[in-house]
């Protein structure tokens, strides 16, 4: 169990303020906020699952082989050997 906590000066005084104005201890302010915080939190041990998006753009190539094939066919040469 934690028992002390290295807090900046100036975190203090505001933390000091916010206990003053609600009437409350310090502590019992610290406390609020990390039971809070620690409720609101995504656990670090369970990482967001990545998904990746696929899109189809209408090619449907059984292998690269058979692409590659077609890509280099007399007919596809003579085609686009213009352009």
């Amino acid at each position: 169990m934690v028992k002390s906590v290295d807090i900046d000066e100036a975190v203090v005084k505001q933390l000091e303020a916010i206990a003053k104005a609600r009437a409350i201890s310090v502590r019992s302010l610290m406390r609020e906020i990390l039971t809070q915080a620690a409720r609101d939190t995504v656990p670090l041990c369970c990482p967001a699952r990545f998904i990746q998006k696929t899109h189809d753009f209408g090619s449907h190539v059984e292998a690269p082989w058979t692409l590659l094939a077609e890509l280099e066919s007399e007919e596809h040469v003579q085609k686009y050997a213009k352009k």
